[in-house]
Parts: structure tokens; C-alpha cells; sequence
């Protein structure tokens, strides 16, 4: 589905969403914050930033998830990975995903 049909559906479910693309895998939270929460795996290895391409926003290929977590970086006080200054809703969403994704794996 496309980025922002997606991004509704994750809203009213309280998931992210993702896409797959060229060994990269990108989740995002989709939030009404400033906290940006993106998660950005590239051929197994996390990364701290994605640069969207025309590709990626015009993808019909979009799906809603429940997969998605971070990983602080060590001595890192302003949030995990790809999060500067995270918000406490956003955190705690963010918990709530994680706890619901081990839960049913």
C-alpha cells in the first residue's frame, strides 16, 4: 500500500510501518511528535538514518508491522539509535511494541 494509507492504518493500530527494498528494510513509527523514530536495517546491519528516495515515497509496496525496536547505543543520553530526544509517549509506544512483539514470538 502507499506511505500515507499506511501510515494511517499503523496510527489507529498503534504500529509502524515498513518497507523492503534492495537489502534494506525500513521501519518507521509514525508519530504527531518531533521525536522522528525511524528504524533502518541494511543488509543485517542497523543504520541511524534513512534518506527517503522519490522510490521509497511513491512505493506501493508499504505494509503495516508489529516488527519494530531499537537498540540504545551505549553511553548514547540522547535516546537510542536514530532518535534524538525522544518524547515519553513515544518511548512507551514504543515499549508496548516491543513487549506485544517478544510476547508473540
Amino acid at each position: 500500500m502507499k506511505i500515507s494509507e499506511a501510515a494511517k492504518l499503523a496510527n489507529k493500530s498503534g504500529l509502524a510501518i515498513m518497507l523492503k527494498r534492495d537489502g534494506m528494510t525500513i521501519r518507521l513509527l509514525p508519530t504527531n511528535t518531533t521525536s522522528s523514530i525511524i528504524e533502518s536495517v541494511g543488509n543485517g546491519k542497523y543504520l541511524v538514518y534513512w534518506k527517503p528516495t522519490l522510490a521509497d515515497l511513491i512505493s506501493n509496496q508499504w505494509e503495516v508491522t508489529d516488527e519494530f525496536h531499537f537498540n540504545p547505543l551505549p553511553n548514547d543520553s540522547a535516546g537510542p539509535a536514530g532518535v534524538p530526544a525522544m518524547i515519553p509517549e513515544d518511548y512507551k509506544r514504543i515499549q508496548k511494541l516491543e513487549r506485544e512483539w517478544y510476547r508473540t514470538r
